[in-house]
């Protein structure tokens, strides 16, 4: 699919068919969506410019996702989109900013594009170009990246505040701070990819200049996600310090009582294979009297109650 959007005098619209595209002046913004092969040419022939495939954006690597061509400045990036899973997940747009026309060029489906798209509706003369266009759909994608790192650092305190309540661990909170580090990561990897491709654009004397302040001010939000980062890894690997120290509390624990048990059980069995002893010539007291088998239970039981207190007494129970 490939839409269009255009002014006509003060207003905003969108056109989907080829034969229209052709005709229509004062675009801003040409958007393929799963396009076919036949439309991707289309529009390459028209607008005399070249699309990359998908297998060539993915394989560009982080330090060739911008160049300038043609007068024109082409960027690659990664955006979030829905799986068929209804996961999100990371997948490469292509971009190209030629004559204050945005080009993208995407597979499935992305909320960054659909916000923007209302954004749009809602405010006509904020979309006069496509540098405006892209800013949004840039800072679109970074206010959202923003909201999952604040989602995140509340998952972290609801992990540590469970844990201190508690004091105790689980498997599934070990499992989830794992996987709290593993987004933080891959939110951290898209967020300076989008300080990558956004710097170039500032030092592109391509980029309109009245756009740059703007621009700036994008990028300085960027940095300061950046900086917020590393402080939410800290929290997490400290709290993993937490889980482990008092995993081995419980350990430590465990090891303890099990101590008690076998000092109790070693003691019983020494009692109780003294008084069985079948040796006439050693003579062992009580060993034939009517009582000597309550002595001995009486044995096991002092001997037992009293290595616990002893054990009690130095904290290791």
């Amino acid at each position: 699919m490939v839409r269009i959007f255009y002014r006509e005098g003060m207003e905003l619209k969108k056109e989907t068919s080829l034969e229209e595209i052709g005709i229509r002046k004062d675009m801003i913004w040409v958007d393929l969506q799963n396009a076919t092969e036949s439309e991707k040419t289309w529009i390459e022939n028209h607008f005399e410019i070249q699309m990359q495939d998908q297998k060539e954006i993915s394989e560009i690597e982080s330090s060739s996702r911008y160049r300038e061509k043609n007068r024109a400045m082409i960027a690659n990036s990664n955006f979030l989109k829905i799986n068929s899973n209804s996961e999100e997940e990371g997948y490469p747009v292509a971009f190209q900013l030629k004559n204050n026309i945005l080009f993208s060029y995407r597979i499935g489906n992305s909320e960054t594009f659909a916000e923007t798209v209302r954004k749009m509706k809602l405010s006509e003369k904020s979309f006069l170009s496509g540098a405006d266009i892209l800013l949004w759909l840039f800072e679109t994608q970074i206010d959202y990246k923003a909201d999952l790192l604040e989602s995140i650092s509340r998952n972290i305190t609801e992990v540590f505040q469970n844990l201190m309540s508690e004091r105790s661990i689980d498997t599934d909170s070990i499992l989830k701070i794992i996987k709290l580090q593993e987004e933080t990561l891959t939110l951290k990897e898209g967020i300076s990819d989008k300080k990558r491709v956004l710097s170039s654009f500032l030092k592109s004397s391509l980029f309109p200049e009245d756009r740059k302040q703007r621009l700036e001010i994008l990028l300085q939000d960027i940095s300061s996600l950046l900086d917020f980062i590393p402080m939410e890894m800290e929290r997490m690997g400290n709290l993993q310090q937490t889980q482990k120290n008092l995993s081995l509390q419980e350990q430590k624990k465990l090891i303890h009582v099990s101590m008690v048990y076998a000092s109790g059980i070693l003691l019983a069995i020494l009692i109780a294979n003294i008084f069985s002893m079948n040796l006439n010539s050693i003579p062992i007291p009580w060993l034939s009297s009517s009582f000597g088998f309550w002595l001995c239970i009486g044995l096991i039981s002092l001997g037992s109650i009293g290595i616990a207190l002893h054990l009690r007494n130095k904290k290791w129970t």
